[in-house]
């Protein structure tokens, strides 16, 4: 829930800043794209998880490809904030 109040924050943030320039920034709006795809990886492996039963099983496995896409996430976030032309605006981020 926390990322993607963050992801929505950053994207309405983007588009405020830089409206229609953000299609010719490449980087950050991959970046962007990169964060919202592991998100929905987060949330198929919880559907799947809860679909099959929380088999006890597959917890590890669940909590692994959880946290690994958590970890992209958090990386595809410091890459916006990195690559994000205004420094003022990018330090408040």
């Amino acid at each position: 829930t926390r990322f993607s109040a963050a992801l929505a924050f950053l994207s309405d943030v983007s588009m405020g800043v830089l409206g229609g320039a953000l299609k010719r920034k490449e980087k950050l709006s991959a970046r962007l794209g990169d964060v919202l795809s592991s998100l929905y990886l987060c949330s198929a492996t919880l559907a799947r998880f809860e679909r099959d039963g929380r088999q006890a099983d597959d917890a590890p496995l669940a909590h692994w490809a959880i946290w690994g896409s958590m970890f992209r996430a958090q990386s595809a976030f410091e890459g916006v904030i990195s690559n994000f032309p205004n420094r003022l605006i990018a330090a408040v981020v």
